[in-house]
C-alpha cells in the first residue's frame, strides 16, 4: 500500500509511513492526506521543563501540505482500508529504525521487493525514491504546472513568498493529481 500511495502522490516513503487515520481528511468531496509535523509532549508539573519529542517529522517547511488522494487509490479501496485500521497509525508495521524514522525500515523492505520481485537491479536507481521521480515525470508529461507539482511533492521553490498567503486549494491540487495516469499493466 505504501508504494501505491507513493506512486500516485509523489510523497516521500517516510511521510507515508507516519500517516495516521486522522491525516486522511476531506473537503468538498475531495479526500486528501494531511502531511504534518506532530509532537508528543512530556513533562511533570509546571516546574519541569517541557520536552518536545517529534512523533511525526517532515523534511522541510514546504513538506507540510495537503495531497489529494488519487481516484485510483479510492477505487482500489484505500478509504475502506483506512476505516478498517485497528490503530491510529495507518501503517503500524512500519517500525522505526535506529534513528526513529518509520520510513527507514519500510524503504529497505520496498527496495528488496523492487530488486528481488520486480528485477530492477541497476544500482543507480533508488527503488523507494523512484516513485517520486515517476510522479514528477508524469506531472511534467501531463502539463501539471511546476508550482503545483512542487506543492504536491513538498518541494521548496526557494522564494520567501511561499511563506505568505494561503496555500493552493485542495480542489486546485486535485485537478492536477487526477491527471496522473495509472501505470501501464495495472489498468483494469
Amino acid at each position: 500500500m505504501v508504494s501505491w500511495i507513493a506512486c500516485f502522490t509523489g510523497a516521500r516513503i517516510s511521510e507515508i509511513c507516519q500517516l495516521e487515520k486522522s491525516d486522511v481528511a476531506s473537503s468538498m468531496g475531495i479526500h486528501y492526506f494531511r502531511m504534518t509535523v506532530e509532537y508528543d509532549n512530556e513533562g511533570e508539573g509546571a516546574a519541569s521543563k517541557e520536552i518536545r519529542i517529534a512523533k511525526k517529522n517532515l523534511k522541510n517547511f514546504s513538506s507540510k501540505r495537503h495531497i489529494p488522494i488519487h481516484p485510483q487509490l479510492i477505487e482500489e479501496g484505500f478509504l475502506i482500508f483506512v476505516a478498517s485500521c485497528k490503530t491510529s497509525d495507518l501503517f503500524p508495521d512500519a517500525t522505526p529504525d535506529r534513528l526513529g524514522n518509520r520510513g527507514g525500515n519500510a524503504t529497505k523492505v520496498i527496495s528488496r521487493w523492487v530488486r528481488d520481485k520486480i528485477g530492477i537491479m541497476d544500482p543507480r536507481i533508488s527503488p523507494s525514491h523512484s516513485f517520486r521521480h515517476r510522479f514528477s515525470t508524469q506531472c511534467e508529461n501531463y502539463g501539471i504546472p511546476p508550482e503545483i507539482r512542487n506543492r504536491l511533492m513538498g518541494h521548496s521553490e526557494g522564494e520567501s513568498s511561499e511563506l505568505y498567503g494561503d496555500d493552493y486549494s485542495v480542489e486546485m491540487l486535485f485537478a492536477g493529481i487526477k491527471q496522473i495516469p495509472v501505470p501501464s499493466g495495472l489498468k483494469k
